[in-house]
Protein backbone atom coordinates (compact mmCIF):
# COMPACT_ATOMS: atom_id res chain seq x y z
CA UNK A 1 0.00 0.00 0.00
CA UNK A 2 1.43 3.71 -0.39
CA UNK A 3 0.46 7.15 -0.25
CA UNK A 4 1.61 10.18 -1.69
CA UNK A 5 2.76 12.96 0.35
CA UNK A 6 3.26 16.72 -1.05
CA UNK A 7 6.98 17.01 -0.29
CA UNK A 8 7.21 20.39 -1.86
CA UNK A 9 7.10 23.06 1.04
CA UNK A 10 10.19 20.98 2.61
CA UNK A 11 12.44 20.18 -0.04
CA UNK A 12 12.10 22.02 -3.25
CA UNK A 13 9.20 20.81 -5.91
CA UNK A 14 9.55 16.93 -5.75
CA UNK A 15 6.67 14.35 -4.33
CA UNK A 16 7.56 11.46 -2.48
CA UNK A 17 5.49 8.14 -1.83
CA UNK A 18 5.15 6.53 1.10
CA UNK A 19 5.89 2.84 0.92
CA UNK A 20 6.70 -0.07 3.23
CA UNK A 21 9.95 -1.77 2.96
CA UNK A 22 10.53 -5.33 4.11
CA UNK A 23 14.09 -6.79 4.71
CA UNK A 24 12.86 -9.96 3.79
CA UNK A 25 12.00 -9.08 0.39
CA UNK A 26 14.95 -7.12 -0.06
CA UNK A 27 17.01 -10.04 0.66
CA UNK A 28 15.01 -12.59 -1.34
CA UNK A 29 15.52 -9.90 -4.36
CA UNK A 30 19.40 -9.71 -3.21
CA UNK A 31 19.75 -13.45 -3.71
CA UNK A 32 18.14 -14.26 -6.65
CA UNK A 33 19.70 -10.86 -8.18
CA UNK A 34 23.18 -12.51 -7.56
CA UNK A 35 22.23 -15.20 -10.52
CA UNK A 36 22.81 -14.44 -14.55
CA UNK A 37 19.13 -15.01 -15.53
CA UNK A 38 18.91 -13.75 -19.21
CA UNK A 39 14.91 -13.91 -19.17
CA UNK A 40 12.38 -12.11 -17.23
CA UNK A 41 8.37 -13.83 -18.04
CA UNK A 42 5.14 -13.48 -16.56
CA UNK A 43 2.81 -16.42 -17.32
CA UNK A 44 -1.02 -16.38 -16.66
CA UNK A 45 -3.89 -18.58 -17.41
CA UNK A 46 -6.83 -18.10 -19.20
CA UNK A 47 -9.05 -20.44 -16.82
CA UNK A 48 -9.02 -20.73 -13.00
CA UNK A 49 -7.63 -23.73 -11.82
CA UNK A 50 -5.97 -24.68 -8.52
CA UNK A 51 -3.10 -24.02 -7.23
CA UNK A 52 -1.45 -27.88 -7.56
CA UNK A 53 -2.49 -27.40 -11.27
CA UNK A 54 0.14 -24.20 -11.43
CA UNK A 55 2.63 -25.74 -10.29
CA UNK A 56 1.87 -28.99 -12.49
CA UNK A 57 1.79 -26.65 -15.43
CA UNK A 58 5.18 -24.67 -14.44
CA UNK A 59 7.08 -28.00 -13.72
CA UNK A 60 5.20 -29.28 -17.40
CA UNK A 61 6.43 -25.90 -18.76
CA UNK A 62 9.78 -26.12 -17.95
CA UNK A 63 10.38 -29.89 -18.93
CA UNK A 64 8.67 -29.35 -22.57
CA UNK A 65 11.11 -26.27 -22.79
CA UNK A 66 14.30 -28.21 -21.42
CA UNK A 67 13.49 -31.02 -24.33
CA UNK A 68 12.47 -28.78 -26.68
CA UNK A 69 16.19 -27.21 -26.59
CA UNK A 70 18.59 -30.31 -26.64
CA UNK A 71 17.39 -31.95 -23.20
CA UNK A 72 19.62 -29.16 -21.21
CA UNK A 73 18.60 -28.77 -17.66
CA UNK A 74 17.02 -24.71 -17.27
CA UNK A 75 17.64 -22.74 -14.19
CA UNK A 76 15.11 -20.99 -13.21
CA UNK A 77 13.15 -18.82 -9.96
CA UNK A 78 9.35 -18.44 -10.25
CA UNK A 79 6.75 -16.84 -7.94
CA UNK A 80 3.28 -17.82 -7.81
CA UNK A 81 0.93 -14.45 -7.39
CA UNK A 82 -2.56 -14.12 -6.61
CA UNK A 83 -4.48 -12.87 -4.12
CA UNK A 84 -8.69 -13.03 -2.57
CA UNK A 85 -10.69 -10.33 -2.86
CA UNK A 86 -11.45 -7.85 0.04
CA UNK A 87 -10.79 -5.23 2.37
CA UNK A 88 -11.74 -2.97 -0.96
CA UNK A 89 -8.86 -4.69 -3.27
CA UNK A 90 -9.61 -7.03 -6.27
CA UNK A 91 -8.95 -10.36 -6.98
CA UNK A 92 -5.75 -11.46 -8.69
CA UNK A 93 -5.99 -14.85 -10.91
CA UNK A 94 -2.99 -17.05 -9.92
CA UNK A 95 -0.05 -16.30 -12.47
CA UNK A 96 3.86 -16.74 -12.47
CA UNK A 97 6.79 -14.55 -11.98
CA UNK A 98 10.06 -16.01 -13.12
CA UNK A 99 13.31 -16.08 -14.90
CA UNK A 100 15.50 -18.63 -16.46
CA UNK A 101 18.57 -18.92 -17.91
CA UNK A 102 19.45 -21.45 -20.66
CA UNK A 103 22.69 -22.05 -22.64
CA UNK A 104 23.27 -18.98 -25.15
CA UNK A 105 23.12 -21.02 -28.59
CA UNK A 106 19.87 -21.86 -27.96
CA UNK A 107 18.54 -18.55 -26.75
CA UNK A 108 16.60 -17.24 -29.90
CA UNK A 109 14.76 -20.80 -30.16
CA UNK A 110 14.20 -20.99 -26.42
CA UNK A 111 12.49 -17.12 -26.48
CA UNK A 112 10.46 -18.59 -29.34
CA UNK A 113 9.32 -22.16 -27.94
CA UNK A 114 8.97 -20.89 -24.39
CA UNK A 115 5.99 -18.48 -25.91
CA UNK A 116 4.55 -20.57 -27.59
CA UNK A 117 4.49 -23.31 -25.41
CA UNK A 118 3.40 -21.30 -22.43
CA UNK A 119 0.29 -19.54 -24.52
CA UNK A 120 -0.73 -23.01 -26.34
CA UNK A 121 -1.12 -24.54 -22.80
CA UNK A 122 -1.63 -21.69 -20.26
CA UNK A 123 -2.59 -18.41 -21.40
CA UNK A 124 -0.84 -15.08 -22.02
CA UNK A 125 2.56 -15.07 -22.05
CA UNK A 126 5.06 -12.03 -21.66
CA UNK A 127 9.04 -12.84 -22.02
CA UNK A 128 11.66 -10.29 -22.13
CA UNK A 129 15.57 -10.12 -21.51
CA UNK A 130 16.66 -9.94 -18.33
CA UNK A 131 17.39 -6.45 -17.47
CA UNK A 132 19.04 -6.25 -14.03
CA UNK A 133 18.47 -2.69 -13.56
CA UNK A 134 14.74 -3.03 -13.67
CA UNK A 135 14.90 -5.24 -10.51
CA UNK A 136 13.60 -8.30 -12.23
CA UNK A 137 14.40 -10.28 -9.34
CA UNK A 138 13.22 -8.28 -6.55
CA UNK A 139 9.95 -7.85 -8.32
CA UNK A 140 9.49 -12.18 -8.20
CA UNK A 141 10.29 -11.79 -4.49
CA UNK A 142 7.88 -8.92 -3.80
CA UNK A 143 5.58 -11.45 -1.94
CA UNK A 144 8.07 -12.20 0.53
CA UNK A 145 6.92 -8.79 2.16
CA UNK A 146 4.54 -10.78 3.80
CA UNK A 147 0.70 -10.19 3.62
CA UNK A 148 -0.28 -13.20 0.70
CA UNK A 149 1.85 -16.65 0.51
CA UNK A 150 5.59 -16.71 -1.18
CA UNK A 151 5.95 -20.08 -2.27
CA UNK A 152 9.23 -20.18 -4.53
CA UNK A 153 9.71 -22.62 -6.87
CA UNK A 154 13.52 -23.39 -8.49
CA UNK A 155 15.68 -25.67 -10.01
CA UNK A 156 19.07 -26.14 -11.60
CA UNK A 157 20.17 -23.35 -9.77
CA UNK A 158 23.52 -25.30 -9.44
CA UNK A 159 24.33 -25.10 -13.00
CA UNK A 160 24.34 -21.03 -12.47
CA UNK A 161 27.49 -19.60 -10.90
CA UNK A 162 26.55 -17.09 -8.26
CA UNK A 163 27.73 -13.84 -8.11
CA UNK A 164 26.04 -12.23 -5.41
CA UNK A 165 26.92 -11.21 -1.92
CA UNK A 166 27.62 -13.86 0.79
CA UNK A 167 26.50 -12.75 3.55
CA UNK A 168 22.79 -10.93 3.43
CA UNK A 169 23.45 -8.49 6.00
CA UNK A 170 26.40 -7.25 4.95
CA UNK A 171 25.01 -6.49 1.55
CA UNK A 172 22.19 -4.89 3.25
CA UNK A 173 24.34 -2.51 5.55
CA UNK A 174 25.60 -1.40 2.38
CA UNK A 175 23.08 -0.87 -0.05
CA UNK A 176 21.90 2.74 -0.46
CA UNK A 177 18.48 1.66 -1.12
CA UNK A 178 17.65 0.29 2.14
CA UNK A 179 16.38 2.67 4.73
CA UNK A 180 19.27 3.42 7.43
CA UNK A 181 16.88 3.14 10.02
CA UNK A 182 17.11 -0.51 9.42
CA UNK A 183 20.52 -1.47 8.26
CA UNK A 184 20.97 -3.35 11.36
CA UNK A 185 18.15 -5.72 11.74
CA UNK A 186 17.57 -9.06 9.97
CA UNK A 187 14.01 -9.18 9.25
CA UNK A 188 10.80 -6.78 9.49
CA UNK A 189 9.72 -4.10 7.70
CA UNK A 190 9.09 -0.22 7.77
CA UNK A 191 7.59 2.71 6.55
CA UNK A 192 9.73 4.89 4.07
CA UNK A 193 9.26 8.12 1.92
CA UNK A 194 10.28 7.75 -1.84
CA UNK A 195 11.26 10.02 -4.40
CA UNK A 196 8.89 9.60 -7.60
Amino acid sequence: MSFSVDAADRAGSFRSELRTFNLSAQQWGTWLAGYPWQYFCTGTYRHRISLVQTETSLRTFFDCLRRGIGNVPIPYAAVRERRSSGLGLPAIPAHWHFMFTVPEWWSKRSVELAKELWERRNGRFNIRRYDPSECGAFYTSKLAAGGTEFEIQFANLDRLRYAGPQDMYEALKNDPYVPEHVKHLTCGETLVLRNI
